[in-house]
């Protein structure tokens, strides 16, 4: 958005009033035009839906981010409360900041996506396994780790769709530490994504040696680890892209006076971190989250497979030392449609007041920017919309041929 060079000259009088001035150089050239990835329309959706939410829980802050999982395109980038950068001193430099990639935060249960990558990978599970889960009360050394909703024995698969954290706990017992760590690194935790905007935070991961039993069973369900919202979302597009990590970017083309492409942005080399069958693995997880039971429900659009993962922090209180269960961050991060995604939305709210749970705050905004893009792209549904009558009879009883039993 620069073009050429150009200067004009001024004469002043003593009273710093100009007298005097040239004017531009007729003979120098029109400049180059830069092209963003940024689409205005999905901008809009993204920032309305965002205003929206932040102010129905009466939240601090939060971010949203729409992106294209296939090459790192930045489609949306909404941050509220906004600011007018031509009445910047009107605002705190607390607003100035591009919070979707300067500010860190614990991302809870969103980070489980990592830990499940890592176990699928290395074979360690299947998704039918059976992992007890203490009824919602499982000591780890002096530490206690709760679950919201008490339940006994779960398959891996539901673990993520109800979001156990004790059954992530011990899937991470058996995953380990440096295994962990190590996936922890690939998807890019820890280090800046490369994007081509200033004052990218890097996030915060120590290294697993300094780590305890308690400090892992906090990272497997997203504890004790910073991230950036643009981290988290990027994490999301390696699954739903087959594996691949991309690097986003807002800048998408510079283009010369004549029309002609001068250089393109679009990342041409995405790195494998994962084989595809862990990818399609966890897609499958992943929108059970979404189905009747998960904890993702609301995020659901009508008419499309949808894939994602519910995420519900707590703020760590440096003067207290300890965890203020009245501050927080309410997540989801997903995908749609699930088979050849095109978008990968990351919604963040920070500090809601009214609920606090990432399915129930930040799953409708997701519904709401997904559903419209989509339509606005003009990508047809994949599923058809049925209305499915409970059945009555009783459930009945399952047997699994491997059984894992922690």
């Amino acid at each position: 958005m620069r073009g050429e060079a150009d200067s004009v000259s001024v004469l002043w009088d003593a009273l710093r009033k100009p007298i005097a001035k040239s004017v531009l150089s007729e003979n120098n050239p029109v400049g180059s035009s830069l092209w963003l990835t940024i689409d205005s329309q999905i901008q809009f959706y993204a920032q309305k839906e965002l205003k929206r939410a932040v102010q129905q829980f009466d939240a601090d802050s939060g971010e949203v981010i729409v992106m294209d999982p296939n090459n790192g395109e930045i489609l949306a980038m909404a941050n509220y409360p906004p600011f007018d950068p031509n009445r910047y001193r009107y605002v705190s430099p607390e607003r100035w900041r591009n919070r979707a990639i300067t500010d860190c935060f614990e991302p809870g249960s969103t980070f489980k996506v990592v830990l499940f990558a890592s176990a699928l990978e290395a074979n360690l599970f299947k998704t039918r396994d059976i992992v007890y889960c203490e009824n919602g009360v499982f000591r780890v050394s002096k530490h206690v780790v709760h679950d919201v909703h008490p339940r006994g024995w779960l398959t891996v698969a539901d673990i993520m769709k109800f979001s156990s954290n004790i059954g992530a706990v011990k899937i991470g017992e058996k995953v380990g530490k440096k295994r962990f760590y190590a996936w922890i690194k690939k998807f890019g935790f820890g280090e800046r994504t490369c994007i081509d905007l200033p004052g990218e935070a890097e996030g915060m991961v120590r290294n697993p040696g300094e780590w305890t039993r308690v400090d892992m069973a906090a990272a497997c369900f997203g504890q004790g680890i910073s991230v950036t919202p643009l981290q988290m979302t990027v994490a999301m597009a390696c699954i739903a892209n087959g594996g691949k990590k991309v690097v986003p970017h807002v800048m998408k083309k510079i283009v010369s006076p004549a029309g002609g492409i001068l250089k393109t942005f679009s990342d041409q080399s995405p790195k494998p971190i994962m084989k595809p069958a862990t990818s399609r693995c966890l897609k499958v997880l992943l929108r059970r989250v979404v189905e009747d039971g998960g904890t993702g429900v609301r995020a659901a659009v009508s008419g499309y497979t949808v894939a994602g993962k519910t995420g519900t922090s707590q703020s760590y209180d440096t003067k207290t030392c300890s965890y203020d269960k009245k501050k927080g961050t309410a997540s989801f991060v997903g995908f749609a449609p699930c088979d050849e995604p095109k978008f990968v939305i990351g919604v963040f709210i920070h500090n809601p007041k009214k609920a606090c749970y990432g399915g129930v705050v930040s799953g409708p905004v997701f519904r709401e920017v997904c559903e419209r893009a989509l339509l606005y792209v003009g990508i047809p549904p994949d599923t058809k919309v049925v209305k499915i009558k409970k059945n009555r009879e009783r459930n009945k009883k399952v047997s699994y041929t491997r059984v894992s039993r922690l």
